[in-house]
């Protein structure tokens, strides 16, 4: 019985769309609740328009769903030449969603009271509010506005979105200690910094693992039983001591971290005099691993 291709991959694109539009209704759900119940009561803001809209709000009165909206738009069609049309599209639908949200909350947060002390309003709210721009990063969608310039920034120059978003937000954090105080503001400055890590740990989480040199004698035991106990390719690449001039094959795989206490094993077992080094890599992309899709 042979199999149609193309319908493997009408099933793999609707596992996509379907993975985006979740992680736009959840991320979402968790920004817009961090902000509203956690850190607004406290009086303080999130990152990116979410936080502008907290301070037009505070001192204009303008409703958090409105400013949201009207602040995205001129971002979104200045991306437009830049970025991927489909990451535009969901990052628009993201935008409204986002916007709803805030709407929803503000109106909730008459009636639902968290708590009072400001540390745990700053800790809890920043998770909150990085878990869910980690979950639309990873599945290659965001909230728009301040996020879609971190894209941006990543997709013409490769700097991590968490450092973009850190620096322009300090412009934000900064008037913020103008309307409110700057011991919030730098409460501020604590959770979008929490905010920021949990995004990364998210959104890069599936390229942070490790990659592993082996310089042994016994490169091709090693190499087969890496690739029958793991199912992980090995590379050789060729090498020779400076000081000995002898060659030998240099291993090289890429294992997450509970792959790699076995690759660990391997080696003691086969060759204990191995040299080994072991590094975090920071993104990986390729056949066998998952696609960060900014």
């Amino acid at each position: 019985m042979t199999t149609n291709p193309s319908m493997h991959w009408k099933e793999y694109n609707k596992k996509i769309i379907l993975s985006k539009y979740l992680s736009i209704l959840v991320g979402n759900f968790l920004c817009a609740m961090a902000l509203i119940l956690f850190l607004r009561p406290a009086q303080m803001i999130g990152g990116g328009v979410g936080g502008i809209a907290v301070l037009l709000n505070a001192v204009f009165k303008i409703p958090l769903g409105l400013s949201v909206f009207l602040f995205n738009l001129p971002l979104m069609l200045l991306s437009l030449k830049v970025l991927d049309r489909n990451f535009i599209f969901y990052s628009t639908l993201s935008m409204i969603i986002f916007s709803l949200y805030m709407s929803f909350f503000d109106f909730l947060a008459h009636y639902v009271h968290i708590t009072d002390d400001v540390l745990l309003s700053c800790v809890f709210g920043a998770i909150l509010n990085g878990a869910g721009m980690g979950i639309m990063f990873r599945n290659g969608t965001c909230q728009g506005g301040l996020d879609v310039v971190a894209a941006l920034a990543k997709k013409l120059y490769g700097i991590n979105i968490s450092k973009v978003l850190l620096a322009v937000n300090g412009v934000i954090i900064t008037i913020s200690g103008f309307v409110f105080t700057f011991n919030r503001a730098m409460y501020t400055l604590i959770g979008l910094f929490i905010a920021y890590q949990v995004l990364d740990k998210i959104q890069l989480g599936v390229g942070q693992m490790k990659q592993v040199f082996i310089m042994t004698t016994m490169s091709r035991p090693i190499a087969v039983a890496i690739m029958k106990k793991l199912h992980r390719g090995v590379t050789y690449l060729k090498g020779s001591g400076a000081y000995t001039e002898n060659e030998m094959d240099v291993l090289y795989c890429i294992v997450d971290n509970h792959e790699f206490v076995m690759v660990r094993k391997i080696v003691d077992s086969i060759d204990p005099d191995a040299f080994m080094t072991i590094s975090e890599t920071v993104e990986v992309k390729g056949r066998g691993f998952d696609h960060i899709q900014i």
